[in-house]
């Protein structure tokens, strides 16, 4: 007679309600984890600061920004909030969007720089070297008056280039840039 010895490879009923209830914690750790970091305010946005603002006002920044306190730090885009405030607010130029755990989120902002003006209908335009008008309003006796079309971004950008390399002591005696193409700038002096 032939004899087989079998062996039992069964998990133990013990070992099995062990496994199982390390699962069951750590599921629960990870579901609270996740909970506690993306959707509750605990990690949340405390303060919102906003620096390098002279044009713009401190709240227009933060309207356009569409952050809230208590909205999770992990959901802050930096680069979505950068884009909000850029595409709401012609006069900055760029942001810098930190966010600074536990709770602190830091909007640093670089404004346009006017380096000259257009007419738009009966008011003035600031333009910026990269030839964006912002800024629209009386006219600002200090800038140089450009009459270029507002609608052509590159030649308001060439002609700020040019303006901008012009000598300090002849900017004074001039009293108006035209430009009618890219390659054509034309400067009135006085006298």
């Amino acid at each position: 007679m032939l004899v087989v010895a079998m062996s039992d490879d069964r998990p133990v009923p013990r070992r099995r309600a062990r496994r199982s209830v390390v699962v069951v914690l750590a599921v629960c750790l990870i579901g609270s984890l996740s909970w506690l970091i993306g959707f509750s305010p605990v990690l949340g946005v405390r303060q919102i600061d906003v620096d390098g603002v002279d044009i713009v006002s401190v709240d227009a920044v933060l309207q356009a920004a569409a952050l809230s306190t208590g909205m999770p730090m992990i959901r802050v885009s930096p680069a979505a909030v950068a884009d909000d405030i850029t595409a709401a607010l012609p006069e900055v130029l760029s942001v810098a969007v930190e966010r600074h755990w536990p709770g602190t989120v830091a909007l640093r902002v670089t404004e346009r720089t006017a380096v000259f003006q257009v007419a738009v209908g009966d008011q003035f335009g600031m333009v910026s070297a990269d030839g964006a008008v912002f800024r629209i309003g009386d006219m600002t006796p200090s800038l140089l008056v450009g009459r270029v079309m507002v609608g052509d971004p590159a030649l308001l950008a060439d002609v700020a280039t040019v303006v901008v390399g012009l000598p300090a002591e002849l900017t004074p005696h001039i009293l108006h840039v035209s430009a009618m193409t890219r390659c054509h700038h034309t400067f009135h002096m006085e006298g």
